[in-house]
Order: C-alpha cells, then structure tokens, then sequence
C-alpha cells in the first residue's frame, strides 16, 4: 500500500531567559501522529516528551519529527531555534566612600551590595569597581560603580546596571618640605634668619615630580642671643591646586654674642682732680646704642 504523506506545523519558539520554568512544545503531523523533539545542545535545554527544561543560557536547535508508520510516510523534521537568554540580577547599595584625599587615581573604595535574583543553589558572585570623573581635586564629581561578576554558573547572568553618584570629593594632599635647615648667626638686633640646604617636597605622588614654589623667609622668636632658638618658617606653596603645604615646623638655630672694639678713648681732667673719659667709633653693635 501506498503511504501518503504528512507535514508537521511547528512554530517559531518565544525567546526564554535562564531561570525560567519548564514549558511545552506544541508541533503537530496532519496525520494525527503524535510529534517527537530533540535538541541539538543538551546542555541548553533537554526534552523530555513535548516538556523543555532550560539549564543555561545559550542556544539551542529544537526539531520536531514524525517517522510515519504503515499509512504515513515520515514526515520533513522541522527545526526552531530556542535563545535563552541571561537572566539580569539586582543587587542593593553599595558600600561606596566618595570623599578620598588626592592619590593621582580616580579610584574610589567600594564594596559591592547583595545580589538578589540568582536560580537556586548556583554560584554567583558580584565585584565592584568605582571610579571618579577625573583624578583631580574637587567637589560634586560623578562616580561610576560598576559591576562584575564571577562563580560557576556566572555565565547565565548578566551584571546588575551601572550607578552613578554626584557627591564625590577628592580634596588636597598635604606636602611637606624637607632639605632645609638655618644658618647661625651671631647678634644683630634683627629677627630676621637665613635658610640654608636644598628645599624639597615630601608626600608627591608616585612619579610626580615639581620644583619647590614659593618666596620662603624665616625669623627667630626674638632677637636676644641664644642657642637653639626657635625659627618660623612661612611663603612656601603648594606646586598644584591637588596639593596643601605644611611649613617646615620644629627647625632650631643659634645667635651669638656680637663682639665690641673701641676706637679713641679721650681723658679730660676736672677741676676736683678727678677725671671723665669717653669713647668714639665703638662697633659691632649691631644698630644699637652702648649704655
């Protein structure tokens, strides 16, 4: 006998996203006969009867067969193909520090939130990275948080979005100055005290590198002679508006005694037989009258 032919209706597939529940399969023969489904990536998506179980994002081809039998030929298998796309995750807030003091990065501290939405017992972990508009000093920058994932089963996952904020701060790093000391002096009625020795800046950056800037001066704490004055420093500045400056503080000096000469000595007798004597051309007084 002469079998008759048969053709199976099967429809395109809905795209699915991992996670989601086992669905049926709906080909039909013309003959009545009942359908048969394989998938070509097991790893995918099984079959088992008309029932599809999704087990990880991909893709994978589902046909639909009929062998016939004594009345019907089999018929043409006609293929679909299933995409089961990534299932997106949320997480919560992250633990974000948004103030930091200037480094020359524009990285910023964070940890990311928990993550909510991952199928069952899988493996999936979140990272964070958060990062500043610019590296450079300033109020109300943006920063970007953004995230990463990793585990076992993280390739059924998309990344839970970007966030940004607006209130990060990056403020100034305060230098130092270093390679100075003062010169000893000896008396002169002034304050005023001499820097010696190569200034240089302590605390820059990695590999930065700037010219000491500023018109430095230093005074004693008073003019009286003594050792191990005390010597403020002030005027040296920062070299960029990322930097603060500290003035060198704790540096000590030591004024010395002046010494005198006299010049003529000059001996008028009075008339009780006594006598006054007076000097000219005394130095070394440093701008200040001898009593």
């Amino acid at each position: 006998m002469k079998q008759s032919a048969q053709t199976i209706a099967f429809g395109s597939l809905d795209a699915k996203t991992y996670g989601d529940s086992t669905f049926a399969l709906s080909a039909t023969a013309n003959s009545g006969l009942s359908v048969s489904y394989s998938s070509s990536d097991t790893s995918v998506a099984t079959v088992a009867g008309s029932t599809v179980t999704i087990l990880k994002a991909g893709s994978t081809v589902i046909t639909a067969s009929q062998a016939g039998n004594a009345q019907y030929a089999a018929a043409t298998s006609v293929q679909q193909t299933l995409t089961v796309g990534a299932k997106a995750l949320t997480i919560g807030a992250p633990t974000l520090t948004t103030t930091k003091e200037y480094d020359g990065t524009t990285t910023a501290a964070v940890t990311a939130g928990a993550l909510s939405g991952v199928v069952g017992s899988d493996t999936v972990t979140a990272s964070a990275t958060a990062e500043y508009d610019t590296a450079g000093l300033g109020t109300s920058k943006t920063i970007m948080v953004s995230y990463s994932l990793g585990g076992a089963q993280a390739g059924n996952y998309s990344a839970p979005a970007n966030s940004e904020v607006t209130n990060g701060v990056i403020t100034a790093k305060a230098l130092t100055i270093t390679g100075i000391s003062i010169a000893n002096k000896t008396y002169d009625g002034t304050t005023a005290a001499t820097i010696t020795g190569t200034a240089a800046y302590s605390g820059l950056v990695g590999s930065e590198s700037f010219a000491v800037a500023g018109t430095p001066s230093a005074v004693f704490d008073s003019v009286a002679v003594g050792n191990g004055k005390s010597v403020t420093v002030s005027g040296y500045t920062a070299p960029t508006a990322n930097y603060s400056i500290s003035q060198p503080t704790g540096l000590t000096a030591n004024i010395g005694a002046a010494s005198l000469s006299s010049g003529d000595i000059t001996i008028t007798p009075v008339g009780d037989g006594s006598f006054t004597a007076s000097a000219t051309g005394v130095s070394g007084l440093g701008g200040r009258r001898a009593a």
